[in-house]
């Protein structure tokens, strides 16, 4: 079963959020917008199912979308000069 809601954002946006348990749900709801004579609504269905591929079809959790290292990355750190 999903459960939807609209929160309005810091910057005067709304934002829709569906929670489902199962992905299956979820991509039930992009078919549908996708199926739409409305081009504005076909374009959400798309930034949906980009959204759902970019955090894997298989995976619960999202992933950052900057996967460069970080500053505290082992390969980051300088290393000591060597006495001359």
């Amino acid at each position: 079963m999903a459960e939807s809601y609209i929160l309005k954002g810091t910057e005067n946006e709304y934002l829709l959020v569906v929670r489902a348990e199962d992905e299956k749900a979820i991509y039930t709801i992009i078919d549908i917008l996708a199926a739409s004579r409305n081009e504005q609504i076909k374009e959400v269905a798309i930034e949906l199912e980009k959204s759902m591929n970019d955090n894997g079809r298989n995976s619960s959790k999202a992933r950052p979308k900057n996967k460069s290292k970080t500053a505290t990355s082992d390969n980051s750190k300088r290393r000591k000069a060597k006495d001359t």
